[in-house]
């Protein structure tokens, strides 16, 4: 039976949740676990990293790039479109196309789904693996000339070919469809023994699934709450929408549930670098703990 684990962050964004989840992965690998990642939901923006569409043109899906993190931790052992079913690119608005009714805060921090430029779904329904692409029409015209260009170059080599959409149409996919659709892969990584989640921004979780997970990591700035899974997951019902988990923050769940324990995360000078097995000493005997019962 698969133990599942969950990475949630603390902050909206920068909280260190995908090199966590990706040194945890490789510190239980090291242990003799079968231990993979798995990033429900996620969304790479292209100003901060322009190489993730020759990625995705070079395997011809829509990748992010905390996935590629997941997918070196996982030593490669599971298909890339299955560790992340729901992969989208988010685009760079030129702030001179917007209408006077278009906030350009409204875009980047309230519904940032409305700036998503390609999106990838996998499902793993019964076991077959099926991949659908989206290309949003709707924004093209709120996009500079080279970034369109670049995004179409893109849409042109992804397999299959991208279906276009409007964004009240992708808004729709994500709200109502894409958790649902990431849960079939979940489900699929069922015979593997630790399966590491990593939630998107400051998401409670990113599927009904993952709340499944016995334990669940809050990470934040230079340290990581330990939360009871079964405690945080009746929290997460408690206060969300519509039984919708993605519907509320971590810290909203936080405020009602309390912390087993909480370990310092040192400064790293390179990030990517990740976390010594010793300094996640007590997160690794946990889930060690939980995988022997």
């Amino acid at each position: 039976m698969m133990i599942k684990v969950l990475v949630a962050g603390y902050l909206a964004s920068e909280s260190g949740k995908t090199i966590l989840a990706a040194s945890l992965i490789s510190a239980l690998r090291r242990e003799g676990f079968d231990s993979v990642g798995f990033k429900p939901v996620g969304a790479t923006e292209l100003w901060f990293k322009p190489w993730i569409l020759e990625e995705s043109r070079k395997r011809r899906h829509v990748v992010t790039a905390d996935s590629l993190i997941l997918e070196k931790a996982s030593r490669f052992s599971v298909q890339i479109h299955v560790l992340n079913p729901v992969a989208g690119i988010l685009a760079p608005i030129d702030p001179s196309k917007l209408d006077w009714v278009d906030s350009f805060f409204d875009f980047y921090h309230l519904a940032p789904p409305r700036r998503l430029g390609l999106l990838r779904l996998t499902s793993c329904l019964g076991g077959n693996i099926t991949t659908i692409h989206f290309i949003n029409q709707g924004i093209q015209y709120k996009l500079a000339s080279p970034i369109a260009q670049m995004m179409g170059e893109t849409a042109l080599s992804l397999n299959p070919p991208p279906i276009s959409v409007s964004t009240r149409d992708l808004e729709h996919v994500m709200d109502e469809e894409a958790a649902v659709i990431a849960d079939t892969c979940l489900s699929h990584l069922e015979d593997r023994e630790i399966t590491v989640i990593e939630s998107n921004s400051d998401i409670a979780a990113p599927t009904r699934k993952s709340l499944e997970s016995k334990l669940v990591i809050v990470a934040s700035h230079s340290i990581a709450a330990i939360v009871d899974g079964e405690r945080y997951s009746k929290a997460v019902n408690l206060r969300s929408i519509g039984g919708k988990p993605w519907s509320i923050n971590s810290r909203d769940v936080l405020s009602l549930t309390k912390a087993k324990a909480t370990i310092n995360l040192p400064p790293k000078n390179e990030p990517l670098e990740g976390y010594r097995p010793d300094e996640l000493n007590e997160l690794i005997e946990e889930i060690k703990g939980l995988a022997r019962k």
